[in-house]
């Protein structure tokens, strides 16, 4: 994933496999929902109260909006820049504006404008 970090990834169903108990007991918990360790009980604890937490739930879900417009703004100007890339490939390959703009989508000034940026001296 190139981030350094470090990330383990678990088949929590095989969790009976393993040979650290607290990861043993963790995922239990994680496949049957049931606690037996000091550990596994404070987790659950924290669960259920951050599902009682109306607040949290609020603010979580506010957060997961936010993230999603984000995403869609993102993806949005990623098909934007990708637009003008493949004008400007159509450009230089000497398509006619009113072609790339069938092409890309891209409004017909948009396309002029990139078209004068490509023949204007350097």
């Amino acid at each position: 994933m190139n981030d350094r970090a470090q990330k383990v990834f678990y088949i929590c169903k095989n969790y009976d496999k393993l040979l650290d108990t607290r990861q043993k007991a963790f995922l239990r918990m994680v496949t049957q929902n049931s606690s037996s360790d000091d550990f596994t009980r404070r987790v659950g604890g924290l669960v259920e109260n951050a599902k009682r937490n109306t607040q949290w739930r609020q603010q979580f879900m506010e957060w997961d909006r936010e993230m999603a417009c984000m995403r869609a703004k993102g993806r949005k100007e990623g098909a934007q820049e990708k637009a003008v890339e493949a004008a400007l490939n159509a450009l230089a390959m000497n398509l006619t504006a009113e072609q790339v703009v069938q092409i890309t989508g891209l409004p017909l000034e948009q396309v002029q404008d990139l078209m004068a940026k490509l023949t204007a001296p350097a």
